[in-house]
C-alpha cells in the first residue's frame, strides 16, 4: 500500500529525461549551425545553398501535400470512404497506391488505420514497399519521367508484396492492442486548449510568408516570372535558405512536452 506515489516520481523522471534529450538536440544544432556561419566563406556559401535546396526541393512540396490531407482529415467527414479502404479485394492495391503518393501521407493514412483496425496487415506491407517517401519530391522535381516510373513500379510491388503478405499473416498480425485505460485521454481531451505562445504565432506566420513566396516561385512557369523581373534561381536561394533557417527557430521555439517534438 505504500507503494502509490512511485508512479509520479516515474513520470517525472521520464519527463526530465525527456527534457535533457531535447536541450541536448537543441544545443548540438545551434552549435553545429554556429560553426557552419562562423566557416570560411565558401563553407558557408555550401551550407546555405544546401539549407536552400532542402527546403524548396522537400520542405515546400511536403507542405503542399501534408497541409490538403490535414485539412481533409480534420475538416471534413471521410467516414464514407472506409469501407472502400476495408473492401477485401481494394484495400490493398489501394494502399500501394497510398503509398506510392509523394511524400509521407499515405503511409501515415494507413498505418493510423490499421492501428484503429479498419485495415489489415497485408495494407501496412503494400504501403511501406510502394512508398518512396519525401525522396519523390527531389525525383519530380528533377526528373518527372523518372519519378513516373518508380511510382508505377512502387504500386505493382507493393500489390504483389501485400497480396504474399495476406497469405502468411493475419489481418490482425502485429496490430498494437487498444489503450486498457482511456480515462487519462479523455482527461486531456476535456481540458481546454492551450494557446500558443506570441512568438511561435509570430514565427508561424513569418513561415507562411516565405512558405507562400518560395512555393510562388517554385511551382510558377519562367515564362509568367520573366515579365514580373524575377529570376527563379536567385530569388529561391534567399527565400529556401531563410525559410529553412525559420524551421529550425521555430523548432528551437517548441517546448520539449509537445508532441512533435
Amino acid at each position: 500500500m505504500g507503494t502509490l506515489p512511485a508512479a509520479p516520481a516515474t513520470q517525472t523522471k521520464a519527463s526530465s529525461g525527456k527534457l535533457l534529450k531535447s536541450v541536448f538536440s537543441k544545443l548540438t544544432i545551434a552549435a553545429g549551425l554556429l560553426a557552419a556561419f562562423a566557416s570560411p566563406e565558401h563553407v558557408s556559401e555550401i551550407f546555405l545553398e544546401s539549407l536552400s535546396a532542402a527546403y524548396t526541393d522537400v520542405t515546400i512540396f511536403v507542405a503542399a501535400t501534408m497541409i490538403p490531407i490535414h485539412f481533409l482529415g480534420h475538416k471534413l467527414n471521410l467516414g464514407k470512404f472506409e469501407p472502400i479502404l476495408e473492401n477485401k479485394y481494394c484495400r490493398i492495391p489501394l494502399a500501394a497506391l497510398l503509398g506510392a503518393s509523394p511524400g509521407c501521407g499515405g503511409a501515415i493514412v494507413v498505418t493510423a488505420a490499421f492501428a484503429r483496425g479498419k485495415l489489415c496487415f497485408a495494407s501496412v506491407v503494400a504501403v511501406l514497399t510502394a512508398t518512396i517517401g519525401d525522396a519523390a519530391f527531389l525525383l519530380i522535381s528533377k526528373s518527372p519521367t523518372t519519378a513516373i516510373t518508380m511510382m508505377t513500379i512502387g504500386v505493382a510491388v507493393g500489390t504483389l508484396s501485400g497480396w504474399v503478405a495476406s497469405l502468411i499473416h493475419d489481418d490482425d498480425y502485429l496490430r498494437p492492442p487498444p489503450p486498457a485505460d482511456t480515462s487519462a485521454k479523455q482527461t486531456k481531451s476535456n481540458q481546454p486548449k492551450t494557446k500558443l505562445p506570441p512568438e511561435r504565432v509570430l514565427m508561424m506566420g513569418i513561415w507562411w510568408i516565405f512558405f507562400l513566396s518560395a512555393a510562388f516561385i517554385r511551382f510558377s512557369p519562367v515564362a509568367m516570372l520573366e515579365p514580373m523581373g524575377i529570376d527563379p534561381d536567385a530569388a529561391l536561394l534567399p527565400l529556401g535558405a531563410i525559410g529553412a533557417i525559420i524551421c529550425i527557430l521555430n523548432w528551437f521555439l517548441t517546448p520539449a512536452n509537445d508532441d512533435c517534438c
